[in-house]
């Protein structure tokens, strides 16, 4: 046989024709990943058409719970907190309140009424013989309390408010 008339394929060529046991692999391994991700996609779309009875998720806010009011600093509902704690004289009140103001140490300064042209009046929300729990940014006030203020406030003068924790319900 005359040089050249019968060569053996090179392994690109042998690669290139599928007839490599690397290529085999590599297309073995190709066609279990693709059958995997259709059955995969397949259960997917079979449990999207079924769904479930409890109807459409919502999502929620873990730090605002149902039924939590959020107090912030400086603001109408500030002043409206203030304003409903100054209104129940002492008798209890059932809170579920976040008040987001800045702890001054033993207390937390909360700034209300401050739509007036000499800016805020504030209050300082102090605790009775009970630790307020306390979250980031401020504290939360849950559960029955008595609410006492020393003071006028509203700019006429200093106003503390000492909360007094009276348990997890008011008596109705």
């Amino acid at each position: 046989m005359a040089e050249g008339a019968n060569p053996q394929p090179s392994t690109w060529h042998l690669f290139l024709d599928g007839k490599t046991s690397g290529q085999r692999f590599v297309l073995a391994v190709g066609a279990l990943a693709g059958a995997l991700l259709a059955i995969g996609a397949l259960i997917a779309g079979i449990g999207a058409l079924v769904g479930d009875d409890d109807g459409p998720v919502t999502p929620r806010t873990p730090t605002t719970p149902t039924g939590v009011t959020v107090v912030e600093n400086q603001s109408e509902g500030a002043d409206a907190f203030v304003r409903q704690l100054l209104a129940t004289e002492g008798a209890p009140i059932q809170l579920n309140h976040k008040v987001m103001a800045p702890n001054a140490s033993s207390h937390f300064r909360l700034e209300y009424d401050c739509a007036k042209a000499t800016g805020c009046s504030f209050t300082r929300l102090e605790a009775g013989a009970f630790i307020p729990a306390r979250i980031p940014g401020g504290v939360w006030y849950r559960g029955c309390y008595s609410v006492v203020g020393e003071g006028a406030g509203y700019g006429a003068e200093h106003l503390d408010l000492e909360f007094t924790e009276n348990g997890v319900t008011c008596p109705s």
